[in-house]
């Protein structure tokens, strides 16, 4: 009984903040676990820390990959860390990913990836809450295809493969 006290306390809480959509970087009010929205994980995050006697809820961890390896739960901690040249015949490489405990963007206008094995899908993994955009601010999910889901550290991020196949990965930024 005491729970489902603590759950209607924290959900009336919760559903009198104003969740409307901020263009700058404003934190929204009432989003206590940092995804962008005011939604029922909040409402937990409250109930877990009232039930741990306070304290703060568990840090969010974020993943950010752009690269040819298909993501998993499993090896997304590796993948981050894959390497590409940044250009054919380019002696500088950069990294496919970072995992981060604040929101980030990954930009891959300037970090900019070559597989030099052959041209082939690549995939991208988004942060719940983020999107794909092109260097002109122009959302570009749509030219990409959903595989699903999975959950890596405490968050819900969404695989994409692209709909066509690429040697360069150089002009989308994940935000």
């Amino acid at each position: 009984m005491k729970t489902k006290k603590l759950f209607l306390l924290a959900a009336m809480l919760l559903m009198s903040v104003c969740s409307f959509a901020q263009n700058d970087n404003t934190p929204l009010k009432g989003d206590v676990n940092e995804d962008g929205k005011v939604d029922v994980a909040d409402i937990a995050a409250v109930i877990n820390i009232m039930k741990n006697g306070g304290g703060t809820a568990e840090a969010p961890v974020y993943y950010y990959y752009a690269g040819w390896t298909l993501p998993t739960a499993e090896n997304v901690d590796i993948i981050i860390a894959e390497t590409y040249p940044a250009a054919s015949g380019s002696s500088t490489n950069h990294t496919a990913g970072k995992k981060t405990t604040s929101k980030s963007n990954m930009d891959y206008t300037s970090n900019t990836l070559y597989n030099a094995n052959a041209k082939a899908t690549y995939y991208v993994l988004v942060p719940t809450g983020h999107a794909i955009y092109d260097s002109l601010n122009n959302n570009v999910v749509e030219i990409f295809t959903s595989k699903g889901n999975i959950t890596v550290g405490n968050q819900t991020h969404t695989i994409y493969a692209s709909n066509s196949t690429s040697r360069n990965i150089n002009a989308i930024i994940i935000k």
